[in-house]
């Protein structure tokens, strides 16, 4: 396991106040679902468990730097990370998602590869698994429409060695 992904663990675990800062060691890419959503509606927003997660994740991993944060343009995917994007003030980027859903996946991966720093993503059921996997994590389960507490942390390496931790919070 790298350096860089030993001091990403140990963070996670201890929320140490030293700051995670991608390094010439690599880049940290986190990934999640977006948090709990309102209805079936075209653009739901959150629910207010939805918000909460969405405050309780910025928490978690308030002791990483980021640099970017890439959601599509639905509401629950900016929603989900506008708590670690005001705090961070972060640069936003917004990929459309769209049809071929390969497309779209491959362009997310692209674009978080091109930043330099660390990155978070916020996708969907059907986008998360799929983004972890173009970025050289492994294949994934589907997500069922009602988990949303999955976090994936992917840390590359220069030589684009991935570690990989799939992990959870509430």
């Amino acid at each position: 396991m790298t350096r860089l992904m030993c001091v990403f663990l140990l963070g996670l675990t201890l929320i140490s106040p030293t700051d995670v800062m991608a390094t010439q060691a690599g880049q940290i890419i986190v990934i999640v679902r977006h948090a709990e959503k309102m209805s079936d509606v075209k653009d739901p927003t959150l629910t207010e468990q939805g918000q909460q997660r969405a405050q309780h994740l910025a928490e978690r991993l308030s002791h990483v730097v980021f640099t970017t944060a890439l959601t599509t343009q639905f509401k629950r995917t900016q929603a989900t990370l506008a708590p670690i994007i005001n705090k961070q003030k972060l640069n936003h980027l917004i990929t459309v998602a769209k049809s071929p859903l390969d497309d779209h996946i491959q362009a997310v991966a692209k674009l978080a590869r091109q930043q330099s720093g660390n990155v978070i993503i916020a996708g969907h059921s059907n986008t998360v698994p799929l983004i972890v996997t173009a970025l050289g994590g492994p294949t994934l389960p589907s997500l069922p429409e009602t988990e949303f507490s999955k976090l994936y942390i992917l840390s590359i390496a220069p030589n684009n060695e991935v570690s990989f931790i799939d992990a959870e919070y509430h």
